[in-house]
């Protein structure tokens, strides 16, 4: 399995809200293109269904250096139970944007408006899983700690791989398993800790896999080139 290298970079996202009061359910999707190098790969996110008063959002992927996110399209759809969906709302874009939609109107006539920082008005989706270390040290040993996984949709499977910045005696970094449509599953985590002194080699100081994504925090302590990680709640 080859493993892509992430520098997380903010890029864009969509949100839509149900304002609608009857049966009638919103799902949308984002069309995308990943293009790295000379090759181009077309990526497609499904909301879940969003019936009324509920909302749905779609965050791009955090992408390497070397990749970017290109020709987005959305495509807002609605529909009665048991029925056919009709479009609301198609628009391309040729370049990551953060948007945000109002679903109204009544029985099969919905209008769709676009609303400005709604994103701000909802909840944070929670991240799927996480991992955060503390270094406990006082002296002048450092940390750092890398997260791979595998993100899994139908029989494709990508893996991925996130590097925590050095980690300084007293300081701790968090890295957070992205938020997937309900399309994609992130599957077998693996944490590796890695410990250093003054122009030392890194030494493994802990590594592990889980079978799915977990909420999982760690201490560093220990003296001199004998480092322990103790597993702590979070």
């Amino acid at each position: 399995m080859a493993y892509v290298a992430a520098v997380p970079v903010p890029l864009g996202s969509f949100t839509v809200h149900n304002n609608r009061t009857d049966s009638y359910v919103v799902q949308f999707k984002v069309l995308y293109i990943e293009p790295e190098g000379n090759g181009g790969l077309g990526l497609l996110l499904f909301s879940k269904d969003i019936p009324a008063g509920k909302w749905g959002k779609i965050k791009l992927p955090e992408m390497s250096r070397h990749a970017s996110i290109e020709h987005l399209s959305l495509k807002i759809e609605g529909f009665v139970p048991n029925g056919e969906p009709n479009t609301i709302l198609q628009q391309s874009y040729p370049s990551p944007v953060h948007k945000c939609f109002e679903i109204s109107g009544a029985d099969m006539q919905p209008t769709c408006t676009e609303v400005p920082s709604y994103v701000a008005a909802v909840p944070v989706p929670v991240p799927e899983g996480s991992f955060t270390v503390h270094n406990n040290r006082t002296d002048s040993y450092v940390v750092r700690f890398q997260v791979t996984y595998i993100e899994h949709e139908g029989f494709c499977g990508l893996g991925y791989k996130l590097d925590s910045k050095d980690i300084p005696a007293g300081k701790w970094e968090k890295i957070e398993l992205p938020v997937k449509s309900r399309d994609i599953s992130i599957e077998y985590p693996s944490l590796e800790i890695q410990g250093f002194g003054p122009n030392g080699e890194p030494k493994v100081i802990f590594d592990q896999s889980y079978s799915s994504p977990v909420h999982k925090c760690f201490k560093i302590w220990g003296t001199d080139m004998q480092p322990i990680c103790t597993e702590v709640p979070c």
